[in-house]
């Protein structure tokens, strides 16, 4: 029956078919479609089990990075952080992160996956075929970043805190590298030292939205280290360095 009607389909169209393309047809027309275009995430979200293992197109922020990465819907989820409310995603082993994800509206498409479910409370998860960044932070960063490039001919090593709680980071002569904060706001003491941990010089510095330059969309403040002395620089200054949050 489903032969005779393709066969009569075509020959109205004037296309000259053979047994092979009427099989050909059919299968197609029977095979189940595993592409879904521009899904909602609400949908997906309410009826995981609909469309599992379908490709879908989702849209919405990001938060995390490759290691550990959610969409939300929008940035007000985002913020309240209820893994109910978001797909985790899971990326290929050989994914390369080219470009900043957290707090970022993203479009991603791959496949859904509403047989496994995470301790957090995803609903599914999605294993991640394709990402694109569609924006900057949608969201205020609730910490720091202070960013220190090396501007020496020789490694420095630099501490911040007090034993035994302090951090420590090893940069090489013209790098760059950072320390993450917990806090928004804060000042702090930096020891700047040889790679062999002798003591060069220390420096007082402030960070936070209330210092100078600071850097509302990546939520960092930017120094540079000298010979003698820690300069704060702007983050237009920052921005030839390479650093990116």
């Amino acid at each position: 029956m489903l032969e005779a009607k393709l066969y009569r389909k075509f020959r109205v169209w004037g296309i000259p078919i053979n047994k092979c393309m009427i099989l050909g047809a059919a299968l197609a027309m029977l095979a189940p479609s595993k592409q879904l275009h521009a899904e909602g995430l609400d949908s997906v979200l309410r009826a995981p089990a609909r469309y599992n293992h379908k490709r879908v197109t989702l849209t919405g922020v990001l938060m995390g990075d490759a290691s550990f990465l959610e969409l939300f819907r929008n940035a007000s989820d985002a913020k309240e952080g209820d893994g109910r409310k978001a797909v985790r995603l899971v990326p290929p082993e050989n994914w390369q992160q080219g470009a900043s994800y957290d707090m970022r509206r993203a479009r991603v498409i791959g496949m859904v996956d509403a047989n496994v479910r995470s301790r957090w409370g995803h609903p599914f998860v999605l294993k991640l075929e394709r990402l694109v960044v569609l924006s900057g932070p949608v969201l205020p960063w609730q910490d720091s970043v202070m960013v220190f490039y090396n501007d020496t001919e020789t490694s420095v090593l630099l501490r911040v805190g007090a034993p035994p709680t302090q951090t420590e980071l090893l940069i090489p002569p013209k790098k760059h590298d950072g320390f993450l904060s917990l806090e928004l706001q804060y000042s702090t003491v930096v020891q700047v030292m040889t790679s062999n941990g002798k003591p060069v010089f220390e420096s007082k510095i402030n960070v936070g939205p209330k210092a100078p330059y600071y850097d509302t969309e990546n939520g960092a403040s930017y120094f540079r280290v000298k010979d003698k002395t820690i300069e704060r620089v702007s983050p237009a200054t920052a921005a030839n360095w390479g650093w990116k949050r």
